[in-house]
């Protein structure tokens, strides 16, 4: 079924993969960053979650400007984080860290 407006198919993008991946982002920062042992690491990660929420709000902010209904927020990326903070002590934190980046 075609979008009815031109803006529906960057809508979906938007909601499927840009607020998706921010939110999932936004919520293992804060995980690491209670683990963290290093202050300078926590302080970092600290920056970042902030920088991804003023993010977030902009995405959002775009998206019902076009008329779109944005997430409020992802409650299995948010278990995923937290399980990936969780287990960080044993695998490490480069790997959460790169699955922020993607």
């Amino acid at each position: 079924m075609p979008d009815n407006r031109p803006q529906d198919a960057v809508l979906t993008d938007m909601q499927r993969f840009a607020l998706r991946s921010e939110f999932g982002a936004s919520y293992i920062y804060p995980a690491l960053a209670r683990m963290a042992r290093d202050r300078e690491l926590k302080g970092v990660l600290d920056q970042l979650h902030l920088e991804l929420v003023e993010q977030i709000v902009h995405v959002r902010e775009v998206m019902l400007e076009l008329e779109g209904k944005p997430a409020r927020g992802r409650f299995r990326r948010w278990v995923a984080a937290w399980a990936l903070a969780l287990v960080s002590p044993f695998i490490g934190i480069r790997f959460p860290l790169r699955l922020c980046q993607a």
